[in-house]
């Protein structure tokens, strides 16, 4: 059992299951497009494989307590506050500023039903996003911050791999034509971008997995990322193609959005090694 108590043991062998779990999704997804009793099931496979994987190799290393599942919230209840409002803010900076300057134009109606739309998601959200932060602040931050990569170093190769994983949920597991209708972008452009936002995200979300021990705020976080944008795309916010959609999406893929998202990150990486 010695074998899965090893950091560097767990993140290589992860790495090598992702690799190999897009290769295999790539193939079964086109598979069973013609087979609508099994829709979805290429999506539950993308998901719960790796958190199977994770939870074995705990399992078998003994060492479930480096996972983060304890929310601790009573002791990190500020933490878990900023990770609900910061998207929040963010995102509402940049709608702003799109607003201003013609990028997009509000309707108070959509805006008003895509809320409804935002809050709809929560709870699918909350859920796939428990077994999302669980694989890779859990595991993967959790086997980091044991090896001489932990930190922003550490936080980085996570969002690697974690952008990796969802190569395949955007060109094969999502309907096809369904990123250019959300973002205007070619779908090769889209991954490039997507690519480069979740790896500068996974310093944030990485940070606050280690400043509370726990993966609940990264939950928190990410599942209001995702309900925001969900909201977003509903009231026809989201800019659409080109640069403008590259930079200012307020949520989710927007560089500038993500860009903020990582500057934080540092700061909260500094102010942890300076012992504040």
């Amino acid at each position: 059992m010695q074998r899965f108590a090893k950091p560097s043991r767990g993140i290589t062998d992860l790495a090598v299951l992702l690799i190999a779990l897009n290769a295999f999704l790539f193939w079964f997804s086109k598979s069973i497009d013609q087979r609508p009793e099994m829709a979805g099931l290429d999506f539950l496979l993308w998901l719960a494989a790796p958190a199977a994987f994770c939870a074995l190799y705990l399992s078998l290393g003994r060492i479930w307590p480096s996972a983060g599942l304890m929310p601790k919230l009573k002791r990190h209840g500020a933490w878990f506050l900023f990770a609900l409002t910061l998207p929040m803010t963010l995102a509402g900076v940049l709608l702003l500023v799109n607003q201003l300057f013609g990028v997009v134009s509000l309707d108070p109606d959509l805006m008003a039903s895509g809320v409804l739309i935002g809050l709809a998601s929560l709870a699918g959200l909350f859920v796939k996003n428990i077994a999302e932060e669980f694989i890779f602040r859990g595991f993967l931050t959790g086997r980091f911050a044991h090896t001489v990569s932990a930190g922003l170093q550490g936080h980085l190769l996570t969002g690697v791999l974690w952008s990796l994983w969802h190569v395949v949920y955007w060109t094969a597991l999502l309907p096809v034509g369904k990123i250019a209708e959300l973002s205007g972008l070619s779908t090769p452009l889209f991954v490039i971008v997507g690519f480069v936002a979740l790896s500068l995200q996974s310093i944030l979300l990485g940070e606050l997995r280690l400043i509370t021990g726990s993966i609940w705020t990264g939950v928190v976080l990410h599942t209001m990322n995702n309900a925001m944008f969900a909201w977003l795309v509903a009231a026809q916010a989201v800019p659409h193609g080109g640069l403008k959609a590259i930079l200012l999406t307020p949520i989710d893929i927007g560089l500038i959005y993500s860009g903020q998202m990582a500057l934080i990150g540092v700061a909260l990486w500094r102010r942890r090694l300076s012992g504040h």
